[in-house]
Order: structure tokens, then C-alpha cells, then sequence
């Protein structure tokens, strides 16, 4: 009986071993799960921090590119105020130059086959952002030629307007009686974005 009782006994041993390795074995698996759970879910935790980064990075990128190309533009713009005001200026010189305007009407009249017969200076006017000094002068020519000359008039390489004009035939000629206005001593002011006119 001792050999059986020791046999039953060694039995109930390994069985008893065999329930604890088991319940071992199922505590570490559980273990390993909740572990590898907390560690997937840290990880989930990490990778939506990381995709919650590149957005904002994505996006402080994109508003730079729309920072930049709108500092592009207004570079473009101010470049195009500052030609467009250097051509103004060039129109419109600093000093009245009524000498110099004369010459250019002169040779505008030779152009044309029109035969100035008076250009008087006939005062001047100051303006908010500018002055101007008038002129008042009479041409001879024939129909085509006083229409040439009021045709290259409008394109003289300096700023200049007809405020009056008449127009009568004599003979064979035109008689063409005006008075011009021509501005001066443009004030501007430049701005951090744009030219403007002072007021």
C-alpha cells in the first residue's frame, strides 16, 4: 500500500503543480494582456499626438506659403505704385519749366505744319497736391495740320491739358485760340504699402 499511497500522493503532487503552472501560466497570459494593452494604449495615445502635431505643423506651414506669396504680391504692387509714380513725376516735373514746356509745344507745332502765332504765360494756380500755370496761345494751319497737333497734343511727353479751345475758319486757314494748363510740383507721400497723394 505505501508503494500506491506514495504513487496516489506523487499524483495529487503534479496535479496540484500542474493547477498552479496552469494558474500561473493563465495570470502571466493576463498579465502580458493588460499589460501589452496599457502598452497599445499609450502607444495610440502617442500616435494621435504625433498626427495632432503634423496637422498644426502642416498648417503653420500652409498659412507661411499664404504669408509669403501675400508678401510676394505686395511687393509686386508697391514695385508697380513706385514705376507708375516715377512716370507721374516724370510728367509732372517739380518746377513749372515754362521755358522748357514752350520748346516742346514749338517743336510739337513744327511737327504738325502748324504755325504758332502767340503762346503767353497767363498765370498760375495752386491746388492741393499740386500747381499749375497756364498758358494761352493761337495756331494757324490748315484743318489737318490743327487737327494733328491737337492729336499729338494729347501724347506730349508731359503732363498737360486744353482747358479751352476755339476753333475758326479764315480763308483757307484754321485759327485755333486755347488755353493750357499745366501742372507742376506734384507732392506725394510713400506709405509702408502703397503711394499716395497728400491731402
Amino acid at each position: 500500500m505505501m508503494a500506491s499511497e506514495c504513487g496516489r500522493e506523487n499524483e495529487l503532487r503534479w496535479q496540484r503543480l500542474s493547477r498552479y503552472c496552469t494558474a500561473g501560466l493563465i495570470g502571466f497570459c493576463l498579465l502580458l494582456l493588460g499589460g501589452s494593452y496599457l502598452v497599445v494604449g499609450k502607444l495610440e495615445s502617442l500616435r494621435h499626438q504625433r498626427i495632432n502635431e503634423i496637422a498644426a505643423l502642416r498648417a503653420r506651414v500652409s498659412a507661411r506659403d499664404r504669408l509669403e506669396a501675400a508678401v510676394r504680391r505686395a511687393q509686386t504692387q508697391l514695385e508697380q505704385e513706385r514705376r507708375r509714380w516715377s512716370a507721374i513725376r516724370g510728367q509732372v516735373p517739380s518746377e513749372p519749366d515754362s521755358p522748357g514746356f514752350f520748346q516742346q509745344l514749338v517743336e510739337l507745332a513744327n511737327r504738325s505744319g502748324v504755325h504758332l502765332t502767340a503762346l503767353t504765360p497767363s498765370g498760375e494756380r495752386k491746388r492741393k497736391r499740386y500747381a499749375e500755370f497756364y498758358m494761352k496761345g493761337e495756331a494757324t494751319g490748315s484743318y489737318a495740320a490743327i487737327a494733328r497737333f491737337l492729336w499729338d497734343f494729347s501724347y506730349l511727353s508731359r503732363s498737360a491739358r486744353m482747358t479751352e479751345f476755339s476753333l475758326r475758319a479764315e480763308d483757307e486757314l484754321y485759327r485755333l485760340n486755347f488755353t493750357l494748363a499745366v501742372p507742376y510740383g506734384l507732392r506725394v507721400q510713400q506709405t509702408q504699402t502703397r503711394t499716395r497723394l497728400l491731402r
